[in-house]
């Protein structure tokens, strides 16, 4: 149950770990360079990374486009990270890109911005320029675009097949009800004949009540074999149902194939969809004059107020 921070205070116990096919060997001691590129690999390099990369999904999740420095300490105390640690992991994120911090401004100093994307559009913006985030943007609008089209070639084969196939189904189906009303007709217009020309109704009765009777054997013997109902609309549905499965056997068509792709297709629409909305909404704050854009987005917070 010992922690990083005990084994790293004892230089004797070093250990091998496997990256990339190849054995390294794990130091438990550091020089204290914490996530430094030219860092070692020891205990305290690897803790203050894995507590770093903790407090990079903590602040994903945030909706606020900036918090008061306090409240960025607090959740890198939530990480476990020590104050020094928190300070020097306010400065690898902002060099990464992943938040602003000016430490040097008296007046942005108290104030973490969670969203430097907006940042750059309205500053970019103050100067007739594009950020380059929307170059970003733009290349993944493309890049998806492309996957779009190459789902909808791959699905389009599959769905016409499939649309060829429930079609035949259905009329299959149908012919099968239009045979049953014929048939019902058919047999009134017999027990008609029956009743009034070639028989009588004392004989035809008798023939009536088992006519009924064996209608109703045959509505249980129906739902026993197929747990469908006996009204049209479940027999049709039966029907239809039958049919379009051993047709889709015959043809070969894969269903599981055709659901893999549509839901690959609305992740990938999903996606567009909110790269979309992110365009926009940056060449909107890039559009804002300087007196409005403290206004740009008061449901998300202060993101453009904060540039």
């Amino acid at each position: 149950s010992a922690t990083l921070a005990d084994l790293a205070a004892s230089p004797e116990r070093c250990f091998t770990i496997e990256m990339n096919g190849e054995t390294h060997t794990v130091m438990p001691a550091s020089s204290g360079s914490l996530g430094l590129p030219h860092a070692a690999l020891d205990l305290t390099a690897v803790s203050y990374q894995a507590k770093l990369m903790a407090l990079r999904e903590m602040l994903s999740v945030q909706k606020a486009a900036s918090m008061p420095l306090a409240d960025f300490e607090s959740l890198c105390a939530d990480v476990g990270l020590e104050c020094f640690e928190a300070q020097q992991a306010r400065v690898d994120l902002h060099r990464a890109g992943i938040l602003l911090s000016f430490e040097g401004d008296e007046n942005l100093r108290g104030t973490v911005f969670l969203k430097p994307d907006e940042v750059a559009a309205v500053i970019y913006g103050r100067f007739g320029l594009g950020s380059p985030v929307l170059g970003f943007l733009e290349n993944r609008t493309v890049a998806l675009g492309r996957e779009v089209d190459r789902l909808n070639a791959e699905l389009e084969p599959h769905l016409s097949l499939k649309k060829q196939l429930d079609k035949e189904a259905d009329r299959g189906a149908m012919r099968i009800m239009w045979g049953f009303t014929g048939s019902g007709f058919a047999f009134m217009g017999l027990f008609y004949h029956m009743v009034f020309e070639s028989l009588s109704w004392d004989v035809c009765e008798p023939l009536a009540f088992l006519a009924a009777l064996a209608y109703t054997m045959g509505g249980y013997t129906w739902w026993t074999f197929t747990h469908a109902g006996e009204d049209n609309e479940s027999v049709f549905a039966y029907l239809k149902s039958t049919m379009t499965t051993s047709r889709y056997k015959a043809a070969g068509l894969d269903l599981a194939a055709i659901a893999r792709l549509e839901e690959e297709l609305s992740g990938v629409m999903e996606q567009l969809e909110d790269v979309g909305q992110r365009k926009r909404y940056l060449k909107m704050l890039g559009r804002l004059p300087a007196a409005a854009a403290g206004s740009g987005r008061e449901s998300d917070d202060d993101g453009a107020e904060a540039a």
